[in-house]
């Protein structure tokens, strides 16, 4: 997908991209810049930068994954700007030789999968043990054990644990 963006920035219109992308948040997303960088003035070349944060701070929330930004003058140059949301959100800024649209979630570095266990067997099940540790297993944990293994992630438990009790999903993703 290209999207011409101007200033200032207003996310709520990219609502209307975003819908229709639905869940695909792994589409390519480039954002042209009705501006020049290379000959603005160091104050201007702030402001564009504060505007391609604000455009990015959006595609985060979004879940956004594969989005870069250029200038109309990328080309003189010779760089485009991305984000990554690990190990936190930061703003990057890359040669064109680099790769536009690296794999995000090869390295998670550390970044925690918010999960619950569904307490169905043979999915994913809470006990204790004889000595009164808890444990988790399924199939479906080990599948999110090794995913997170996988991708250098860690995984969070929003809820505390309690064997026997399950959580509606409307409790979990709040």
């Amino acid at each position: 997908v290209a999207r011409c963006v101007t200033e200032p920035i207003q996310p709520h219109l990219l609502d209307m991209m975003v819908r229709c992308l639905g869940v695909m948040r792994d589409v390519r997303v480039l954002f042209v810049w009705n501006a020049n960088y290379v000959q603005a003035s160091p104050g201007r070349r702030n402001e564009l930068r504060q505007q391609t944060r604000k455009l990015f701070v959006y595609c985060a929330s979004t879940k956004m994954l594969n989005v870069i930004s250029v200038y109309n003058d990328f080309e003189s140059d010779g760089h485009y700007y991305t984000y990554s949301y690990f190990p936190s959100f930061h703003l990057e800024r890359k040669k064109l030789e680099d790769s536009c649209f690296p794999n995000r979630l090869k390295n998670m570095q550390g970044a925690a999968l918010r999960t619950l266990p569904d307490q169905n067997e043979p999915r994913s099940i809470v006990w204790r043990d004889r000595w009164g540790h808890l444990q988790i297993g399924g199939y479906m944990a080990k599948v999110i054990e090794t995913f997170a293994c996988h991708h250098n992630a860690t995984i969070s438990y929003p809820k505390l644990l309690v064997p026997d009790v399950t959580y509606e999903y409307d409790v979990v993703f709040s």
